[in-house]
């Protein structure tokens, strides 16, 4: 209200005392008849309507769910809510309980004693490894003690970059245990041949770790080389891998420290008790056997390069590729369900419950967490883990199965503990195996194109069914309708009908609600007041159509009169992906998954798409072809740099080529070790490759360095090839048993059946890859050595005799 310049709020304070007096309410008059509240309406006090429905095995619960900020620690969190809820629960009634549900840091505390339990055996087995080698206590515990003084620095340098303290870091040290004691290992087993050989204790230890320090220098700069390339992930690939790089490059280099600084200074007393020790026949053995690979060079080169193409066709054929890294922590059962467009909260929860109520009557422990509303809900089953490892569940997920074919017209998906999954849709729809992404600006002509592929697809008798979608967002696709109201426009002027009452009345009839929020004070205490239409639960669209619409002018008429109802297939959704539509193919293949991926790829393979549109396999299971990209620059990338420092450290272009050799050596046991152990070749695995590429050069260093030091030393080339690589036959076995047997835990131990350690598949690369290279290196190398410093020399040669020759040519233009 306006009071001259003034501007007052005007209020009616009129509280009602009850739904008495509320129905007493006059809300309109009829002639002189006053025409009370209660004369059309029936008024009641009752609960608000419920939107969803939380229990657990069965009990309604409220849902109380608590999520952290990013960058706190999920453990510091979880420990305060629950010193908080226990101050809650001492004021809860007595016949309330406060139950948790899902705790994530329970989870992580138990994946935590399980990576400090895999930390000890990981300690174990590489201090077991070097006693046997050293048979000595306190050198094996010297050279030990380089992990510990190496993970303590990289903590350090873990705190000054700011990076997490999470599963996966931590992870990702006790995947490099094994290489983080190699430099120490190096280091001391050359001051001990030193000792061994009659040297003074003091000059062996500055004599052994001068003699050295090229090549573990070498091996270090090259191992920390392949992480470089990771700082140019992005998405998934950086989130999950980076962290990991700069821990390892961390420790690694911390580990450089360590082993020559406090392995050489302790060295001095604890090599004093060795004796030096005969050489037997049994250590010729391996000459003779070199000596005979280098008579025979073409035959054994030829059947090396029949083994890595052998072993690359066996990968091929029987390993998955491309998936991405998954780990999961806790195994569960799923059951979702979908119900029609407009089902009812209540109809809902009587399908949910018989799901419920199959699971409930197990006569094992579980627990069943329920969520519903009005046309979704899902369970979620989970065990105790006896259960879990046990048949149960599966039978448990078969009989859910069974119970769900009794079901039609609703859409049913049931998941969990083994790759197979159920799934019906509304109609004949089931989960579809294989699919392929299109994308375009023009709507119309990608249906043209999907469509033509649909077609096609039919004709092959394997495809069971073949369904196009448009929603990104689901698998499946709806076939269901929709109504249109077309109002006649020259019909509403006519009559003089408000559109905008016309809308609230036919909102009101199929809602059963009038959607305007309505709040009273009634007896001193705020209430919500929902006005509603018992009829619209009968209503149907006859009844629609013959439903009275009043005009302004205060007469009735049938909607029928000014407007029809036009029945229109839904297409679901029209999403678009960077602006451009999408849609996706999707079709059942019958047949091994192999095949099924074989047939997806040729059909991608076989599309002929106009200008403006693309296609795709990607999806969220599989690295996208972004992440491949990426993938491909690491790998070339680090082997490049690798090269690199190879050359400036040597400064020659031809014995860097010669310790390359390692990675295809390498990759035949990747190749085997997937097949033998039946794991896909996840992103994960790809990054083992690429660290297996700075590993494995590591022991050709080694190997390469120490004979061109026995050719300094005057010896001849063959026999300077035969004696280096005898003498470093220890030192190479030494740091590779070491690195895989502290890898072996990571693939060996499963603390729960059925599932893989984290970092499993990168560390199967990196033990297949070091196993083979280190068994073939021994020879392979030594023979390209031999026969590849005669070539060199040749190059050497003709390169002086053409600079002679360019150089008079000169002089003759002169």
């Amino acid at each position: 209200m306006r009071k001259g310049s003034d501007e007052f709020i005007f209020k009616v304070h009129n509280a009602v005392s009850g739904v008495p007096e509320l129905s007493e309410t006059v809300i309109f008059h009829s002639g002189a008849n006053p025409i009370k509240l209660k004369d059309i309406a029936e008024i009641s006090r009752d609960y608000g309507e419920t939107d969803y429905i939380n229990r657990i095995n069965g009990q309604p619960t409220i849902r109380l769910t608590v999520k952290k900020e990013k960058g706190v620690s999920t453990l510091k969190v979880a420990k305060t809510v629950k010193a908080r809820l226990e101050g809650v629960m001492r004021e809860l009634p007595e016949d309330l309980t406060l139950r948790t549900v899902d705790d994530e840091s329970k989870e992580i505390r138990k994946n935590l004693k399980q990576l400090y339990l895999l930390v000890a055996i990981i300690f174990s087995v590489i201090f077991l490894l070097v006693l046997l080698v050293l048979k000595s206590i306190r050198p094996s515990l010297l050279v030990l003690s380089s992990v510990a003084f190496s993970v303590l620095i990289t903590f350090n340098l873990i705190y000054f970059f700011k990076i997490s303290l999470n599963m996966f870091t931590l992870g990702g040290l006790a995947l490099g245990f094994g290489l983080f004691v190699d430099n120490s290992i190096v280091v001391f087993e050359n001051v001990l041949r030193n000792r061994e050989s009659g040297m003074p204790a003091i000059r062996a230890a500055v004599v052994g770790a001068h003699e050295v320090f090229l090549p573990v220098l070498a091996a270090t700069l090259t191992t920390m080389s392949v992480f470089f390339s990771f700082a140019y992930f992005q998405g998934r690939l950086k989130i999950f891998y980076l962290p990991l790089a700069v821990v390892i490059s961390s420790a690694l280099a911390a580990s450089l420290l360590v082993s020559f600084s406090l392995i050489p200074a302790l060295s001095v007393r604890l090599t004093l008790i060795r004796a030096k020790v005969k050489k037997t026949e049994s250590r010729y053995g391996f000459k003779r056997i070199l000596s005979f690979f280098l008579r025979h060079p073409l035959e054994f080169i030829l059947v090396m390069a029949m083994i890595f193409i052998g072993s690359y066709k066996w990968f091929r054929s029987e390993v998955t590729m491309g998936e991405f890294f998954r780990w999961y922590s806790k195994e569960r059962l799923i059951v979702s369900v979908g119900m029609p467009p407009g089902t009812e909260l209540r109809r809902t929860d009587e399908v949910i419950k018989k799901f419920e109520q199959k699971i409930i009557s197990q006569d094992y422990e579980l627990e069943v967490n329920t969520s519903i509303d009005a046309e979704r809900g899902a369970l979620i089953i989970t065990f105790p883990a006896k259960i879990e490892a046990s048949y149960r569940p599966y039978l448990l997920k078969e009989e859910l199965i069974q119970l769900a074919t009794n079901f039609a017209g609703i859409s049913v998906g049931i998941y969990g503990f083994d790759p197979q999954g159920y799934s019906s849709g509304f109609g004949s729809g089931t989960f579809y195996d294989s699919q392929i992404k299109f994308y375009g600006y023009n709507l119309k002509k990608l249906k043209e194109i999907t469509s033509s592929l649909e077609r096609s697809l039919v004709r092959n008798p394997r495809i069971k069914e073949v369904k196009v979608v448009s929603s990104r967002f689901s698998w499946w696709r709806l076939d269901s309708f929709e109504y249109i109201l077309k109002i006649n426009q020259e019909a509403l002027k006519k009559f003089d009908v408000d559109p905008q009452y016309l809308y609230f009345h036919l909102q009101s009839m199929i809602a059963g609600n009038v959607d305007i929020p309505l709040k009273g004070r009634i007896q001193g205490k705020e209430i919500d007041i929902s006005i509603k239409f018992p009829e619209a639960e009968e209503m149907d669209l006859k009844r629609i159509q013959e439903s009275l619409i009043r005009t302004r002018a205060g007469e009735y008429l049938r909607l029928n009169e000014i407007a029809r109802l036009e029945e229109k297939p839904i297409a679901g959704s029209i999403d678009r992906e960077d602006q451009q539509f999408q849609q996706t193919v999707m079709w059942e293949f019958r047949g091994p998954s192999k095949a099924s991926q074989k047939y997806r790829k040729a059909v991608f393979s076989r599309l002929r798409l106009p200008p403006g549109f693309s296609a795709t396999l990607e999806t969220d299971r599989f690295m996208t072809t972004e992440e491949k990209g990426q993938i491909r620059f690491a790998i070339i990338f680090s082997l490049v740099l690798i090269f690199m420092i190879l050359a400036s450290l040597y400064e020659s272009l031809i014995q860097p080529s010669f310790i390359l050799l390692a990675v295809p050596l390498a990759l035949i046991g990747v190749f085997i070790a997937f097949v033998i152990a039946d794991y896909p070749f996840d992103s994960s695995a790809y990054i083992g490759v690429i660290l297996l590429g700075g590993i494995v050069v590591n022991n050709s260093i080694l190997l390469v360095d120490h004979i061109n030091l026995k050719r300094k030393q005057g010896l001849p080339l063959l026999e300077a090839v035969l004696e280096g690589t005898q003498e470093r036959i220890r030192p190479i076995l030494l740091t590779t048993g070491t690195t895989v047997l502290g890898m072996l835990p990571l693939i060996l131990i499963p603390f729960e059946e059925g599932k893989r350690q984290i970092w499993s598949t990168l560390a199967l690369s990196a033990v297949g890859g070091l196993t083979s290279s280190t068994l073939f290196i021994l020879v392979v190398i030594p023979i390209i050595y031999a026969y590849g410093d005669g070539l060199h020399r040749w190059m050497r040669m003709r390169t002086a005799e053409w600079g002679r020759a360019w150089r008079g040519f000169r002089l003759g233009k002169r």
